[in-house]
This record gives C-alpha cells, structure tokens and sequence, in this order.
C-alpha cells in the first residue's frame, strides 16, 4: 500500500496545470461567484412586500371616504347591530433607510382603506404591534402592523339593551 502523498500548500498551484486546466478553473470560479450572487440576490426578494397604499397619490375624495370609516370599540356599539365583513390588515413599512418611517398612524390609515374597499362602515378590534422581528413577515427594516375586524351596520336595527346583573 503506498502512503498518501502530502498536499504541498503551495500557492502558485495553477503554474503547474495546463493553460486549458487554468482555464477551465478560472471558469468554474466565475461560474461560482455568479452562482452565489445569483442565489444571495433571489434570497432577498423571498420575503413579500408590505401590502400598502401610498395615501398621497390618492384624490381627495377618496382620501376622505377612507377616513370616514370609524374605529370602534365594543362599549360604543352595544346598541348597533353590525356584521363583521372580514378580518383586515394595515401595515406602515419602512423599507430603506432614507424611507418614510412606519408609523401607527399610517398603518391605521392603511386598515382603513382596506376596510373602505370592502365596503365598511367601520373597524372593530384594532390592535396595532410593533414586531421584533420585522423582517420575518415583510421586507421592511421597520414595520408597525395594526389588524381588526370590518364592519357593516345592519340598517334600522339595534340590540336589546344589556340587562343589568342582579
């Protein structure tokens, strides 16, 4: 059995390979950088976008139809008979570093206007959260994500008024 013979960690190792060898090692390696590039670049773009509106492009009056959808809380509305249209999401996203912050203000317009598209008169149960980890969900350095309930109200009808604990 013959030993192994030892790997001389000798730097110049192409000097001593044909010149169609060099060739084809300095392929392999470009191929690999564009390899990596390629696969590091695609990773980034894994992550969805936050799905928001840009409020200053839109007109005036649509603007002001998103703002006249209310938020609500359960006490104001015992008396109101309403149907919960969907469960809606409103995300403010900063997304550069010379971006627009993600305000709680700008997600709550964000729900908003996906609420005015469904056809709501308002919103219950909003909660707004700043995550740890903004990143994990949408591509944003920054993120403030604000979830609730749409609701329409039922025309003419209300609820029996609670009665009271003896």
């Amino acid at each position: 059995m013959r030993p192994l013979p030892d790997i001389d960690p000798e730097p110049d190792v192409c000097s001593r390979l044909p010149a169609c060898s060099r060739k084809l090692l300095v392929t392999i390696r470009n191929h690999t950088i564009i390899f990596i590039l390629v696969t590091g670049i695609s990773a980034c773009n894994s992550v969805p976008r936050a799905p928001s509106i840009k409020m200053d492009d839109l007109p005036p009056e649509q603007l002001n139809a998103v703002r006249a959808v209310k938020l609500y809380n359960q006490a104001k509305i015992t008396r109101q008979k309403f149907a919960i249209l969907k469960g809606i999401e409103g995300v403010s996203c900063k997304n550069s570093f010379w971006g627009r912050a993600a305000t709680k203000r700008d997600a709550i317009l964000q729900a908003q206007y996906v609420a005015q598209q469904a056809g709501a008169d308002g919103i219950i149960n909003l909660q707004c959260e700043v995550p740890r980890n903004p990143s994990a969900k949408y591509d944003c350095s920054k993120v403030v994500i604000c979830t609730g309930d749409a609701i329409k109200f039922v025309a003419g009808e209300t609820r029996d008024p609670p009665v009271p604990v003896q």
